[in-house]
């Protein structure tokens, strides 16, 4: 009986990196071959980058840059401005996904990476489709969710002035999550301001506010074919990178 799981990730070296290696077989293949074709068109800092894809119709593997062993489930409270830091790093890469003419659509904390120094790496892009105002709308509330999440866990070790600030900013932000309306365009550009506003009075980045307009170049220049070269492997945390 064949014991090998359908779909599995482990860590490997190749050419002396360390890389994550999702492998699928039978119904998995289509996802992750999705997953792989998404990645090649996406280049950015904040966006897991694509190393490695090949297979047949049975099997298909996906490499991808080892970014961290940590995601927003799992990292601990963070001092207000690393949360605000990192809030502005996971819109910024949503922008440019939006930017690429795709919606992500499982914007979720185990889909994005906390590696070293606080690095964001979205991950888990099996499910993206063809952009619209209102799945735009749903990829922006829900990284806007996951970005409040952060920064009320760190508001309560702020100054007491800026605490008030934030939380007011705070509360602005959670009255238009609970307010969304599919297709409310308007809707979008509020949220992204008032979030945005909330990653400044943190002490966040002023970049946070490209990710609605922002261009970036295009394209992983460094994809190439997974070749059939031993690799060192051991198992990855499958908490990180979600299926």
């Amino acid at each position: 009986m064949d014991a090998e799981p359908r779909f599995h990730t482990t860590l490997r070296q190749i050419d002396g990196a360390v890389v994550v290696v999702k492998m699928a077989r039978g119904s998995d293949v289509g996802p992750l071959r999705h997953e792989a074709r998404a990645l090649t068109a996406l280049s950015h800092v904040g966006i897991v980058r694509i190393v490695a894809s090949g297979g047949d119709g049975q099997r298909f593997g996906l490499a991808t840059a080892h970014a961290g062993i940590q995601s927003l489930a799992t990292i601990p409270p963070r001092p207000p401005a690393v949360a605000a830091h990192i809030a502005g790093q996971v819109l910024d890469a949503v922008g440019h996904v939006h930017a690429r003419g795709v919606v992500h659509r499982r914007i979720e904390p185990t889909h994005v990476v906390v590696g070293p120094d606080d690095r964001v790496a979205l991950c888990g892009f099996r499910s993206t489709g063809p952009i619209s105002t209102d799945a735009m709308l749903r990829d922006i509330a829900d990284a806007a969710s996951l970005g409040i999440a952060l920064l009320d866990s760190a508001a309560h070790n702020m100054p007491r002035r800026s605490r008030r600030t934030t939380m007011r900013l705070l509360d602005t932000c959670t009255a238009l999550l609970a307010d969304h309306r599919p297709g409310a365009t308007t809707m979008a550009r509020r949220l992204d301001d008032a979030v945005t506003q909330f990653v400044l009075a943190s002490g966040g980045s002023p970049q946070t506010q490209r990710h609605l307009v922002g261009q970036q170049p295009s394209g992983n220049s460094q994809h190439q074919a997974i070749s059939a070269r031993d690799h060192q492997s051991v198992e990855y945390p499958g908490h990180v990178l979600g299926p």
